[in-house]
């Protein structure tokens, strides 16, 4: 900051909302203004406005993989001084539908920051004041909230001659702060095998491509989903248990950009002691879909320019 200027980037929205697919969504504007309030003379050499999407996973640089840029000052005005005063230069930027939704997870982050930067002429220090915000881009796949919850999740199998599982739920695909409902059935295939304990819980697994080209993969539980069910007292021969794990309010919904792609599943091991007295674990693992949560109303934007492209305001107050 030059002594008591000031310069803010004001969005009248920090959330834009695409509907659809990458290949078939439209695209949105993200609308707001810059405020540039100056106590004193200064002779500023340019404004500008920046909008990145950047690229983070662990032990790699930050990629920028898109960037707009605007310069709000016409070439007359960068050869003059600024008086004392408020200055307000709108915007409106176009955001193509494709563009990956942001992302924040402890494995890899996709971010939106937008930045307005002022630089003045003639100063080698401090020569630049800035400001900066984060802007969230949301994905919502289905237009109807009873279609989220269309189809049921179901699996089931055996181990040959030892148990036989079932697993189910009534959907594959929640939101953040839902529950999920499992219930997980087991039954004993002879009368020497045992169930000694089930482990369940919800996985994140994001998969990414480092700059080498090797492709790398972590999973991790979901906090608070992680369940433990201890069978060695009680051994029946038919075993139901009904499990509900709660998806936390920030959870990361899925998503599948070419930069970074972040699912969820369900997992589920059995310990079991074989009829041969071995002891055995099966992992079973079924897709879980994690989906933005639908608004009752869109992000609301204040009327835009007219014309394109933007026509750009300047208002002035003198100070007192």
């Amino acid at each position: 900051m030059w002594a008591n200027n000031n310069l803010h980037v004001h969005l009248f929205s920090d959330e834009v909302v695409f509907r659809g697919c990458q290949d078939s969504a439209t695209g949105q504007a993200l609308r707001g203004y810059v405020q540039l309030d100056l106590r004193s003379a200064s002779k500023i050499h340019s404004l500008q406005l920046y909008l990145q999407g950047v690229v983070m996973i662990p032990f790699e640089r930050p990629e920028i993989f898109v960037q707009h840029r605007i310069e709000f000052l016409e070439s007359t005005q960068q050869t003059k001084g600024f008086s004392c005063g408020t200055y307000v230069y709108h915007f409106e930027l176009p955001l193509a539908g494709d563009l990956p939704e942001s992302v924040q997870s402890r494995d890899g982050a996709i971010k939106y920051l937008i930045k307005a930067v002022a630089k003045r002429e003639g100063f080698s220090l401090q020569s630049e004041m800035k400001h900066e915000r984060l802007v969230r881009i949301r994905r919502i796949h289905s237009t109807a909230v009873d279609d989220i919850n269309s189809q049921e999740l179901l699996k089931f199998g055996e181990v040959r001659g030892e148990i036989g599982f079932t697993i189910y739920s009534d959907s594959n695909s929640y939101q953040p702060g839902q529950q999920v409902l499992l219930n997980i059935g087991t039954r004993l295939l002879n009368d020497k095998s045992k169930i000694e304990s089930l482990r369940i819980c919800i996985i994140e697994a994001v998969r990414y491509c480092t700059k080498n080209g090797s492709i790398k993969s972590i999973k991790r539980p979901l906090p608070n989903t992680l369940h433990y069910v201890d069978l060695r007292k009680h051994n029946p021969p038919v075993h139901s248990n009904r499990v509900q794990m709660p998806i936390d309010q920030n959870a990361q919904p899925d998503c599948k950009s070419p930069f970074l792609k972040l699912t969820h599943l369900i997992e589920i091991q059995i310990s079991i002691l074989s009829s041969s007295g071995t002891k055995k674990y099966v992992v079973v693992r079924t897709p879980l879909q994690i989906c933005d949560k639908e608004d009752e109303f869109l992000p609301s934007y204040q009327p835009g320019c007219q014309e394109l492209p933007p026509r750009y305001e300047i208002q002035y107050t003198s100070s007192h």
